[in-house]
C-alpha cells in the first residue's frame, strides 16, 4: 500500500505492510565532518575536510514497512541494500545482513523530515575494521515546511527527495571491537545526492552482492 495520507489524525497508529517492487540505485558527495580515531589505525589523509562520495542501492520488493504516524520504518531482507562510502580514495561497502532498520520520516507531527538507510558491515569491504562495522546515510530538514522528502515512501526519483533542503547531517562509517575499546569513527555531511544516474557497474555488481546474501 502506498502514498498513504497520513496527516489525518486515525485510531490506526501502527500498520505493517509489504511495499510494491522498485530498485533504486542513489549517488552522493559531501565532505568529512568529524573522525574519531580511538585504534589510531586510520591513514592521514582521513581527515575533517576530506571529499566523501558514494552510492546506495535499494530493492523495495519484499521490503517491510512498519508505519506510525509520519515516521515508517522499513526492513529489508538480506543484501537488498548496499551503502558504499569514499572517503579520500578508501573505500567501505556494507549490506543488509540480518536485523536492519532505514526510516523515513516526514513533515509537521515529526517535527523533521528524514531520510536514513543503515546497514550493517561486509567483513571483506570494510577496510581498517576491528571486527564489526556500520554505515548510515542520515540526513534531515528540521525546519519548517519540511522539504527533505516527498511523503513517507522510500524515494523513488529525485522528484521524491530535495537533499538541499538538509539542515542536518548524521551519516556515519564506523567500526569497533566485537569486545573492549577502541575503534574509529568518520562523520560527514551530504551536499548532494542524485537517484537519476545509477552507476555504469551497478547491475553486475549488485546481483553478485545480492547472491551472497540470498
Amino acid at each position: 500500500m502506498r502514498r498513504l495520507l497520513l496527516r489525518t489524525v486515525s485510531m490506526v497508529l501502527f500498520t505493517s505492510s509489504v511495499v510494491d517492487a522498485s530498485e533504486v540505485t542513489g549517488t552522493f558527495s559531501g565532505q568529512t565532518t568529524h573522525v574519531d580515531d580511538a585504534s589510531n589505525i586510520l591513514p592521514p589523509e582521513i581527515a575533517v575536510g576530506a571529499s566523501v562520495s558514494g552510492v546506495f542501492r535499494y530493492e523495495t520488493a519484499g521490503v517491510t514497512e512498519t508505519r506510525f504516524f509520519n515516521v515508517v520504518q522499513y526492513e529489508f531482507p538480506d543484501g537488498d541494500l548496499e551503502i558504499s562510502v569514499t572517503v579520500a580514495n578508501h573505500t567501505w561497502t556494507a549490506v543488509t545482513s540480518g536485523f536492519n532498520r532505514s526510516e523515513v520520516a516526514n513533515d509537521e507531527m515529526t517535527l523533521r523530515d528524514e531520510l536514513a538507510l543503515s546497514t550493517n558491515t561486509a567483513t571483506a569491504l570494510f577496510p581498517f575494521n576491528q571486527g564489526r562495522g556500520k554505515v548510515e546515510f542520515d540526513i534531515r530538514d528540521e525546519s519548517p515546511p519540511y522539504e527533505l522528502v516527498d511523503d513517507t515512501e522510500l524515494p523513488l526519483t529525485n522528484a521524491d527527495l530535495n537533499p538541499t533542503a538538509a539542515d542536518a547531517h548524521r551519516s556515519i562509517v564506523w567500526s569497533r571491537p566485537l569486545s573492549g575499546p577502541g575503534g574509529w569513527t568518520i562523520r560527514f555531511d551530504v551536499s548532494a545526492v542524485d537517484l537519476s544516474t545509477p552507476l555504469p557497474v551497478s547491475s553486475s555488481t549488485w546481483s553478485v552482492i545480492k547472491d551472497l546474501f540470498r
